[in-house]
């Protein structure tokens, strides 16, 4: 019977025959049935019967890079057997870096670094020996390590995003962008870091420009162009680039880009679409209409603001909390948040309010 010909309503009685030839003894036999289901119906039953019968034979049925995943996730949760046992006969360089990732977890360093000796390449030994000194604590050797992996192999893309992580991690963030541009393909967890903490427009583009080759539809890389483009003084392009992007971050920023050009009335337009596409209100989104509306002299403006307030404080965001304070201060002269608050968010809070007489 050919893995197609597994049709609705013969899955179950195939794993019944397939178990009876496991409990007879005959596991292979067996396993090569229920391999058969799942790569015919993706059926999680026959997945489970393998992994309970014969783990090591898991990467038959799924491929070796959802094999990797499985056993990292049964090594998350400490189930560290079940991980080596599914990594047991891939004998490649992903399976190797996988048992490394299982033995770290696992606290097993020994073990881990007797099996890093095992890759074929040895910038990649370079690799792993330096992903043990950084998961120990050992920064500088770990760096160290991976510099020496990039001298052995210009293009080591895992001595490339290591590095790039280990820059992050410092708070070099320019230092960073120079490992990233190397890199064949920019991880989203990356990109994030940077897009949130690069105050560099230039650099900041060339982040954005590299994550886009891939994702080049994700509201969150359009965003961070949208932050590249603003931070370079380009608010035009800023602007355009979020336009017609139906997301409550994209609306938001949009707003922000739109007060700041002193087009209030958009501005605030875009607000309250970013508040009508959230789910669940935003108090930075409440904020923002306070402070717009406060420009355009309405009187709701105190209300939206006191909103805010009571809404960052139940979601604890203390910068919200501070410029919330700080805006109702300025339209009240009541103080109803710490001068501490305000102080401890003194950057934000003058650049958003710059006529708040702060001193701290």
């Amino acid at each position: 019977m050919k893995q197609d010909d597994v049709k609705e309503g013969e899955a179950e009685s195939m794993i019944g025959k397939a178990l009876e030839l496991i409990h007879q003894g005959k596991t292979k036999e067996g396993i090569e049935i229920l391999i058969q289901i799942y790569k015919a119906r993706k059926d999680e039953d026959a997945l489970s019967l393998i992994m309970q019968y014969s783990p090591e034979m898991v990467r038959n049925a799924v491929g070796d890079d959802e094999a990797v995943s499985i056993a990292l996730y049964f090594a998350d949760n400490k189930r560290y057997n079940l991980c080596m046992k599914i990594l047991e006969e891939m004998d490649n360089d992903l399976g190797t870096e996988a048992r490394v990732n299982c033995f770290l977890k696992a606290n097993e360093i020994n073990l881990a670094w007797n099996e890093v000796q095992k890759f074929r390449d040895p910038s990649m030994r370079k690799v792993g020996e330096g992903i043990i000194n950084s998961w120990l604590g050992r920064r500088e050797e770990a760096q160290k390590l991976f510099q020496e992996a990039l001298s052995l192999d210009g293009r080591n893309q895992e001595a490339l995003l290591n590095l790039a992580m280990l820059a992050i991690e410092k708070g070099d963030y320019f230092e960073s962008v120079k490992y990233v541009e190397r890199l064949d393909v920019l991880p989203d967890e990356i990109a994030t870091e940077l897009c949130e903490k690069l105050s560099d427009g230039n650099s900041l583009l060339r982040v954005a420009e590299k994550w886009a080759k891939n994702e080049p539809n994700r509201v969150e890389v359009s965003l961070c162009l949208s932050k590249a483009y603003d931070l370079q003084g380009n608010s035009e392009n800023a602007i355009e680039i979020l336009e017609g992007i139906k997301d409550w971050r994209a609306s938001l920023f949009k707003g922000i880009l739109l007060e700041k050009q002193g087009k209030l009335q958009e501005s605030l337009d875009s607000l309250m679409a970013a508040d009508s596409q959230c789910k669940h209100s935003q108090s930075e989104i409440i904020f923002e209409i306070a402070l717009v509306s406060f420009k355009l002299g309405a009187k709701h403006a105190l209300d939206k603001a006191n909103e805010a307030l009571e809404m960052a404080r139940n979601s604890k965001n203390g910068v919200i909390q501070a410029l919330a304070c700080g805006l109702i201060y300025v339209m009240t002269g009541e103080l109803r948040c710490s001068k501490g608050l305000l102080c401890a968010n003194k950057d934000v809070v003058k650049r958003k309010l710059p006529s708040l007489d702060l001193e701290c």
